[in-house]
This record gives structure tokens, sequence and C-alpha cells, in this order.
């Protein structure tokens, strides 16, 4: 029916594109865990073409994965190890998905008297696998 949206989407699989795209939604997202608003340019694929997204749009796409981090982390707290989540008292977060807004506000209601640690965003993950690496190799 949109011939135009098959003709952009062969020009982005022939030109090898899905790779600047990926970054550029990965930049958008990380904009978007401090600001409330995002714009990616895609002029390298069509001129004048933008897209913009809000924290809003980013929270609600995400939500239905966030519950299940959040519901996973109740049950492992609460029915594995048989703590309440009330008596968690500090929480540590790492990793650059820790930021997403939609995430900690999850976190916090499902955790109401933690307090919030943040790690390292964007090198904890490899630090520790070097840590791992170091005590097998």
């Amino acid at each position: 029916e949109q011939r135009n949206l098959l003709t952009r989407f062969m020009k982005i699989l022939e030109d090898q594109k899905g790779h600047e795209i990926a970054s550029m939604v990965e930049a958008a997202k990380i904009t978007l865990s401090d600001q409330p608003k995002a714009k990616m340019n895609f002029d390298f694929i069509e001129e004048g073409w933008s897209i913009g997204a809000t924290q809003a749009d980013l929270n609600k796409s995400t939500a239905s994965e966030v519950q299940k981090i959040i519901t996973t982390a109740l049950s492992t707290v609460e029915q594995k190890a048989g703590i309440v989540a009330a008596d968690i008292d500090t929480i540590f977060m790492t990793g650059g998905s820790t930021a997403l807004p939609g995430f900690v506000s999850s976190v916090q209601t499902a955790f109401p008297t933690a307090k919030i640690m943040q790690g390292d965003r964007f090198s904890s993950v490899a630090t520790g696998l070097g840590i791992a690496a170091s005590k097998y190799y």
C-alpha cells in the first residue's frame, strides 16, 4: 500500500544502515534518561526524515519488560530469600538500562524504603566480566 516505505526500507538494507539506526536509537534512549525529549535525525536515509520521542514514549514501550524485572526481583527477595521487600534498605543499580526513568520509579515503588544507589552505568558490566575472568584464567 505504501510503496515509499518499502523503498525506504530497501535502501536501509542495501546501504547497510542498520547499525547507524541502532546507534541513534541508543543515543535517544540515553538522552531520554535525563531529558524529557529526544530527536533522531535520519537525513542519512531520507532528507528531512526525523523522529521525536519523549520519556513517556520510552516508559510506555518498556513498561511490560520493566514489570517482568520487578516481578522477578520481588519474587526472588520475598519467596526465595524470605525477605520482606520493605526490609530492603539499599538497592545498588548498575548498567545503562538502570538509568531509564520508568525503571527507577518502578524499583522505588516495589521497594519503597530502599535507598537507590547508582553504580557505573557504562562500564560496570565489562568490569564485572573482567573480575570474573581474572578468577578463572
